[in-house]
This record gives structure tokens, sequence and C-alpha cells, in this order.
């Protein structure tokens, strides 16, 4: 398994998880970039990490990341905690390790749908604090590090009016996705999938709850996801 995001982070990966990791290396997908269009909560974590394919040399920075040997149960376990089938889905790719060694193949997660309304947010200052961690602790190239370093976030602000749109929303939308968060671990069968009726009303759920902060809320009490 191909880690790139907050999963890099053992504490995150190994403790909270319960994975028993077998042997790690360090390595790039020459053929993706980080992004985050994987949206999860307006006004708290806009943007989760995925992968985008690149479509030249110019096209973004190669991923960077961890490429984990686990086994097959711990997979399952790892997907199952990612949300994979409800947000994102398992792809195969080619990884270059890091120390140059000859490529091999791993799996990793992407966005399960790409809609024109889930195009990159800003992922949440504790988000990237945990990818940060993960990428520091991994010992990433530098330049990587400073790469990331450098990508916007999402900060709370100050504003009376944005904290009262914030709070509006979240009495709103807080309660359906409690729901949605536990109706996913009812629903999912032993491999971590979820029935096709279910993915369709996560993803009219998701829209509308998007499309409410896009088209009501933002120009009321303003945004900060980076649109």
């Amino acid at each position: 398994y191909f880690a790139y995001g907050s999963n890099m982070y053992a504490t995150v990966f190994l403790e909270r998880r319960g994975i028993c990791l077998l042997k790690s290396l360090r390595a790039c997908l020459e053929t993706w970039c980080l992004c985050f269009n994987v949206l999860f909560l307006p006004y708290r974590d806009p943007g989760m990490a995925s992968l985008r394919e690149r479509t030249g040399d110019c096209d973004g920075i190669s991923v960077h990341g961890v490429a984990l040997l686990l086994s097959a149960a711990d997979f399952i376990k790892l997907i199952i905690s990612e949300g994979a089938s409800v947000a994102y889905k398992v792809v195969d790719a080619t990884a270059h390790p890091l120390n140059g060694a000859e490529q091999f193949e791993v799996r990793t997660l992407v966005a399960r749908q790409m809609y024109r309304f889930q195009s990159s947010r800003c992922p949440s200052e504790r988000y990237m604090g945990s990818l940060a961690k993960g990428e520091s602790e991994q010992k990433l190239p530098p330049w990587y590090q400073n790469h990331l370093s450098n990508i916007r976030v999402f900060r709370a602000s100050d504003s009376k009016r944005w904290k009262l749109g914030r709070w509006l929303f979240e009495t709103q939308w807080q309660p359906i996705t409690s729901l949605v968060a536990r109706g996913t671990r009812r629903f999912k069968d032993e491999a971590g999938n979820v029935s096709a009726w279910y993915l369709l009303m996560f993803d009219i759920l998701l829209y509308s709850m998007w499309t409410q902060h896009d088209m009501v809320f933002a120009p009321i009490f303003g945004r900060r996801d980076g649109r």
C-alpha cells in the first residue's frame, strides 16, 4: 500500500488503527501528483488528500510517500478506516523507490468520484499537521517537505459573521454527517464495501451539502476553503 497523506504518520497509521507494519520503503509515483479533491466538511476539514494523474512533466510534482507492506487482513482494515468505497477507491500504480532500487507495483487510494464541484479545496491545519509529521518521520526529501509546507491551508475566520455561518451550517448538517458515518460502519461488508444505493445517497448528500455551502452560505458569510 502506498501512503501519501496523514497515514504516513505512525501515530495515525499504527496506534490509532491497530495496523501491523511488516516493511516500509520510501518511494514516489512518477505519474501521479498530490491534490485535495476528496471533499469532507465545510468550515472544518474542506479537503482531504487524494491523487490525480499527471498529464506531463510540467503538470505538478510527482507524489512522494512510503510503500507499506501489510497483511491482507490489515489492508482491508486500512481500506475500511479510510472510508474506501465511499470516499475513495483502490487503484494500482507503479512505485519508484527513492533509494534507486527496482520499481514495483503498489495499491493506493484516489477519490472515488470526481464531479465538477469537487475540485481541490484547502486541507485543514490539523490535517496538514499530521501530514507534515508523517513526511518528517519518513524522512522524505527536504525539497518535497518544503513543497508541502507551502500548500495553502484552511484557517477559521475570527469574523463574527463567518462564525455565525459556521454555527448555522453545522447545526443543520452535523446530525446528518454523523448519521452517514454510522451508516457506513453498519452497511459495509467484510471487505469494507457498501451497496450502490448507499453510495447514491452519499453522493446526493455530499452534493447537497457543498452546493448549499458554495451557493448560499459562502456568498453571505464568507468562505476560506480555497475557492
